[in-house]
């Protein structure tokens, strides 16, 4: 009877965990999503967005580059391909003393890297490559943003990160990631 009742009281802990866990998720996708939509959003003072990122950790000192990645689960995939990507990239560019941070918006997962200037922009693309190595066979396109020099670029190049992986899953008929930068004449279109 006693070990009934310690088994129901576990049961009861792990069932809160798990709520706990969801409502904490759903917290930050939603204000995650806040974040991007203030980002994209020219009318939206830019400086209160740098202080939301620097309050979530994420580094605007200057002399840092920044570079957006887009990710978004291909067909038949599931959106945990996109997080598992990001934590990924996050893993891989953290090594080279990146900074980076992860945000959901709509279908997509965001990471907005930030770096020391004197990193190659070859380093960093080189990040996005091996974060969709590992994906074990699922789908994740990849949308990577221009290399950006200040918080300003930031809005440019959330925007600029989801055009390349729209643009690359409909015209491109290659594997991403997709470069904004690349995509040249189908950026026009």
């Amino acid at each position: 009877l006693l070990l009934d009742v310690y088994a129901r009281q576990a049961a009861e802990i792990c069932g809160i965990e798990m709520l706990q866990q969801l409502t904490r998720r759903e917290t930050e996708e939603r204000l995650g999503a806040e974040l991007v939509e203030q980002l994209l959003d020219s009318g939206y003072d830019l400086r209160a967005v740098a202080a939301r990122m620097t309050h979530l950790g994420y580094d605007l000192s200057s002399g840092r580059h920044h570079l957006v990645v887009a990710y978004v689960a291909g067909e038949g995939s599931e959106r945990t391909c996109c997080d598992d990507a990001a934590h990924d990239l996050r893993w891989i560019a953290e090594r080279d003393g990146a900074n980076v941070l992860i945000v959901r918006y709509r279908e997509a997962v965001l990471c907005l890297c930030s770096f020391a200037g004197d990193l190659p922009d070859r380093r960093a693309r080189a990040w996005v490559r091996e974060s969709l190595a590992n994906l074990n066979n699922r789908v994740c396109h990849a949308g990577v943003s221009r290399l950006l020099e200040d918080v300003s670029g930031l809005r440019e190049g959330a925007a600029q990160a989801l055009d390349a992986v729209s643009l690359g899953q409909r015209i491109v008929q290659r594997i991403s990631p997709y470069y904004y930068e690349e995509l040249g004449l189908y950026r026009l279109l």
